[in-house]
């Protein structure tokens, strides 16, 4: 049916329409009429390479580089100072502590000798100073184990010798240690961490001792955190050239072709490990004594 104006009436029975069907296309004609903003006009800008950078390294402005963590030890602030040589005999007691020891006006060796009868040596020794030979540091028990952590100015030479009858052994070495490993257990393993190993090559052993088995290990540069890892090698090769000059023949060549430094390692009943240092071991076991 159609009303007076031409609209289209619906008559009886007829399908009315949809109501809500024509009030939509109203709100989107409307929405259609007003002026159209883009949701990226409103977007902050993208963040600068500055600002980027900025987030990653905090506060470290270009060029710059957080210093990486050190890889050499330091000397506890209650470390026993001493000067060499240091003698420490004890009978039925065990030896415990970190020792600081200026090598400096000491003429011969050995610089630091600790012994006990029975008794375990838990130690840390740091060697202070430097002298025209390799400084030389004993560590000897009859009944008990030895745990120990030597260290060395940069450049300073040293000889390490760690031994026990009926005990375990346990050295912490440093990273930079350039020269000759030997360990030697009767009735136990010998073990030299494979991080130490990766960088070392098996040598023959004085005299073909079958229960010894000797290493020659040499430091990578980036062994030292410290960026004086450079300087290292050139006040080593001057140890080393220090070291041989005392020497004659085979000996002089053998200490230029191995590095200045020796740790021989022994027990006859236990086993015998060589470790590097680490930050965190250390400081974890230190906290109930001192050895990494």
């Amino acid at each position: 049916m159609t009303s007076s104006k031409g609209e289209h009436t619906p008559a009886p029975g007829e399908n009315q329409p949809d109501r809500e069907y024509e009030v939509a296309h109203a709100v989107a004609d409307e929405h259609h009429d007003q002026p159209h903003h883009d949701d990226h006009d409103h977007a902050p800008p993208p963040p600068t390479y500055e600002d980027v950078l900025s987030e990653r390294v905090g506060s470290t402005t270009l060029g710059e580089r957080t210093p990486p963590v050190s890889t050499r030890p330091t000397a506890p602030e209650d470390a026993q100072r001493a000067v060499a040589p240091l003698t420490l005999h004890h009978l039925n007691e065990s030896i415990k502590g970190a020792y600081a020891v200026d090598i400096g006006e000491n003429k011969a060796g050995p610089d630091v000798h600790l012994k006990s009868t029975n008794g375990a040596l838990r130690v840390s020794v740091f060697l202070r100073g430097s002298v025209p030979r390799p400084a030389e540091v004993v560590l000897e028990t009859t009944n008990g184990g030895v745990k120990a952590l030597v260290d060395r100015e940069p450049g300073q030479a040293v000889h390490f010798k760690a031994t026990s009858t009926n005990g375990s052994v346990t050295v912490t070495l440093p990273r930079d240690f350039d020269g000759v490993v030997s360990l030697r257990s009767t009735n136990g393993a010998k073990n030299l961490a494979d991080e130490i190993k990766a960088k070392s090559v098996i040598v023959p052993n004085e005299g073909g001792d079958s229960k010894t088995i000797s290493y020659r290990v040499r430091p990578d540069p980036e062994d030292v955190g410290d960026g004086a890892s450079t300087a290292w090698h050139t006040a080593a090769s001057t140890a080393s050239t220090a070291a041989a000059s005392t020497l004659k023949g085979d000996d002089k060549d053998e200490a230029h072709a191995h590095g200045p430094d020796r740790a021989d390692i022994r027990t006859t009943n236990g086993g015998v490990r060589v470790v590097y240092y680490d930050p965190e071991a250390h400081e974890e076991e230190s906290k109930g004594c001192v050895i990494a």
